[in-house]
This record gives C-alpha cells, sequence and structure tokens, in this order.
C-alpha cells in the first residue's frame, strides 16, 4: 500500500482508513485510531443532545446542559484534527528512526540522529496527551449532563463514555510510551 496523504485521513472513507491502518506502514496507528475512537464518542453524544429538548430543561440545567455541548463541539474538532496530526507526528518519527538506524554506530553523527529522533517523538506524545485530556473533559461535561440527555438515547451516551474512557486511556498510553523511548533513545546515544 502507498502511503497515505495524512493531512486527508479525517475525510477517508471508513473502509480506506481502515486498510491505511491495518498496513504494514508505520502511520496511521494507534494514536490515530484512538482520536477517531474519541471523535465518534462525542458524535454519539452530539447525536443524544441534538434530541434533547433544552428548552423543557430547568433553567439551571439548561445553562448547564449548553455548555457541555460546547465542549463536545470542541472536542469533535480536536479529536478530527489529532485523528491526521498523529500520522504527519509519527511519519516524522518513522523519517528519524530510518536516519538514527542508517548513521555508524558510536559516531557523532548517530548522537545528532538519536537526539532528532527523540525530538521527533516527544513531539508526537504532544497530539495523545492533547487527545487524552480532551477525551477526559468531553467525559465531564457528558457526565455532568447525563440527566439532562433524552432518555431515548441513554444507550448513546454510555457508548459515548466508554469510547472516550478508552481514548483517553490509549492516548495516554501511548503519550508515555512515546516519552520513554525518547529517553531511551538519548540514554543509547550517552553510551
Amino acid at each position: 500500500m502507498k502511503r497515505v496523504k495524512s493531512a486527508n485521513l479525517a475525510e477517508m472513507k471508513i473502509s480506506s482508513y481502515l486498510s491505511a491502518l491495518s498496513a504494514r506502514m508505520p502511520s496511521p496507528g494507534g494514536g490515530s485510531a484512538a482520536a477517531l475512537a474519541a471523535a465518534l464518542g462525542v458524535a454519539c453524544a452530539l447525536k443524544a443532545a441534538a434530541f434533547t429538548k433544552v428548552e423543557c430543561l430547568p433553567p439551571s440545567r439548561r445553562k448547564v446542559f449548553k455548555a457541555a455541548s460546547r465542549v463536545l463541539v470542541t472536542a469533535r474538532g480536536v479529536f478530527e484534527r489529532a485523528v491526521s496530526r498523529d500520522a504527519v507526528a509519527y511519519f516524522k518519527v518513522s523519517a528519524a528512526a530510518k536516519r538514527l538506524s542508517a548513521a555508524p554506530s558510536g559516531s557523532i553523527e548517530a548522537s545528532r540522529a538519536a537526539g532528532r529522533f527523540a525530538s521527533a517523538l516527544e513531539r508526537a506524545s504532544e497530539v495523545p496527551s492533547e487527545a487524552a485530556r480532551e477525551a477526559r473533559r468531553a467525559a465531564r461535561a457528558i457526565a455532568g449532563s447525563r440527566r439532562d440527555f433524552n432518555p431515548r438515547f441513554a444507550s448513546d451516551i454510555a457508548c459515548a463514555e466508554l469510547l472516550l474512557a478508552s481514548a483517553a486511556r490509549a492516548c495516554a498510553l501511548l503519550a508515555a510510551e512515546n516519552l520513554a523511548a525518547a529517553r531511551r533513545a538519548l540514554s543509547g546515544a550517552k553510551k
């Protein structure tokens, strides 16, 4: 499979995205998939919000519900962008890894390549870190308004909460793994 233009990942057909995700390429990978899972969770919650008669809520709950809806709309944009941003970041990690493996072992060039590889990993960790924070924020917004959503969409809200919780955990794990790999690259370069 040829390299996917990562800027277009969020606009791909589902089958094309899944083919790219399962292909023998470094990216898109887990970070992009976790961001998509979070986007799907938010979309489920926004669907439930669209079917909720806000005007029927008590005034105090109406304000909370509208604030939660704004958080969800913002989160959807964050996750849509993260699907592609993560892939772009990991393409850079992959390129830096190739330069590192091509550098003569123990050379100044290898030390510099290890530093660039570690920097690419650190930058790559920013996308899933942001997505994890946003997923937790969206989940809190849903939890704070759970009783206000149209009850016919309780299963959509439950699905949203599960997808967001899973995405937050996955994104946090990916960020931590990238940072650990960066530390290993730097410690290996110092030897």
